[in-house]
C-alpha cells in the first residue's frame, strides 16, 4: 500500500478515535486541523495533545486563509474530514491531490444533515449506517467509498449508538484504504449526486425547544428524547421555577390512572414519578439535584 500523505480535520471524540486507529495502522498523517475547546461540551475534543504526543503537526482552525496555506504546504494526497460541524468550502476540498474523504453516521443519501445520531433515536429508526464518501459541494453527498449498516436496538441510547458507529468505522478502515487506491482518480458523478439529493432527506439542526421535556408527551417519547440526548451529549432539558435541569436517565412507569401531565404522583427513594400524556416517568439521573414534593407540578 502506498504511503499516502494524510491531513485530518476534526474536533470530536470520534475524530480522536479515528486518528488513533490510523496511527496504529502506521498511516502517514502529516497534519491535524482541530479547534480550541474553551468549554467542555458534548463530545468536543481538542486534538492538539494527541498531535503533540505522536509528533504530528497540529493547528487550530481560526483563520481560513492561514489554514488553506498550511494544508496546501502539507501536500496531502487525501484529506479526511471526520467530526467537523462546519461545511468545508470547495477550495479546501480541492487541496488534496486525489480527493477529500468525509464521514457521516447515516445511510447516505438518507438522513444526511445535522445531529443524525440524536434524530435516529428520536425518530425510532431501525437502522443507521457508518459511511465514508468523497466530499463534494453538496453537503454529506458524494461517491460512497465504504458503508456499513448498523442496527438500532429498541433500548438504544446515544452513547451506545455512538460507540457502535465508532467501532464500525474503525473496522472499515482497511476496506476504505483499498477503495482509496482503487478510486483515487475517480471524479464525483454530478448526475448521481443530484439524484441522491432528490431521493434522500435532510435532517435539520436541533433547537433548544427540541431538547425540552414536555409532560404532555407520552412516557415512551420522553424516554426516547432523554436516551437520544444522554452522554456524550448534555441531556434533555427540564424547566422548573425558572431554572434549567439536565436529565440523562429516566424509567417508564406504567400507569393506568389518569392525572394532569406534569403532576408528581409519587416518590420512590426520593426519585419523583411524574405523570405524562400516557403512563409516567421516573427521574433517575438529573443535574443539579432537584427536590420535588408529591402532589406538586412541573
Amino acid at each position: 500500500m502506498e504511503n499516502y500523505r494524510i491531513v485530518v480535520i476534526g474536533s470530536v471524540k470520534f475524530s480522536e478515535i479515528f486518528i488513533k486507529k490510523l496511527i496504529s495502522k502506521k498511516k502517514n498523517i502529516v497534519g491535524i486541523c482541530t479547534r480550541k475547546i474553551k468549554k467542555k461540551k458534548s463530545d468536543l475534543v481538542d486534538l492538539s495533545k494527541l498531535g503533540a504526543k505522536n509528533k504530528i503537526p497540529t493547528i487550530y482552525w481560526n483563520n481560513d486563509e492561514k489554514i488553506y496555506s498550511w494544508i496546501k504546504n502539507k501536500k496531502p494526497d487525501f484529506i479526511f474530514c471526520i467530526g467537523w460541524s462546519k461545511i468545508l468550502k470547495e477550495k479546501f476540498l480541492n487541496l488534496s491531490k486525489y480527493f477529500t474523504v468525509g464521514f457521516h453516521p447515516s445511510d447516505i443519501p438518507f438522513n444526511v444533515g445535522r445531529h443524525p445520531i440524536i434524530w435516529s433515536i428520536i425518530l425510532n429508526l431501525k437502522y443507521t449506517a457508518s459511511t465514508f464518501f468523497i466530499m463534494s459541494k453538496y453537503p454529506d453527498n458524494g461517491f460512497i467509498l465504504s458503508k456499513s449498516k448498523i442496527k438500532i436496538s429498541k433500548y438504544e441510547n446515544a452513547q451506545k449508538l455512538y460507540n457502535k458507529i465508532c467501532h464500525s468505522a474503525c473496522k472499515q478502515i482497511d476496506k476504505l484504504f483499498i477503495n482509496l487506491k482503487k478510486f483515487k482518480h475517480k471524479k464525483n458523478n454530478i448526475k448521481q449526486l443530484k439524484k441522491n439529493i432528490k431521493i434522500g432527506n435532510f435532517l435539520r439542526k436541533r433547537t433548544e425547544e427540541d431538547g425540552l421535556i414536555n409532560w404532555k408527551m407520552t412516557a415512551q417519547s420522553i424516554n426516547k428524547l432523554v436516551s437520544a440526548l444522554s452522554k456524550p451529549y448534555d441531556g434533555a432539558d427540564l424547566n422548573y421555577k425558572n431554572k434549567k435541569y439536565k436529565v440523562t436517565k429516566v424509567k417508564i412507569i406504567k400507569n393506568k390512572k389518569m392525572y394532569e401531565p406534569g403532576k408528581i404522583i409519587n416518590l420512590e427513594n426520593k426519585k419523583p414519578i411524574i405523570q405524562t400524556g400516557k403512563d409516567a416517568i421516573k427521574l433517575i439521573k438529573i443535574s443539579p439535584k432537584i427536590i420535588l414534593k408529591k402532589g406538586s407540578y412541573l
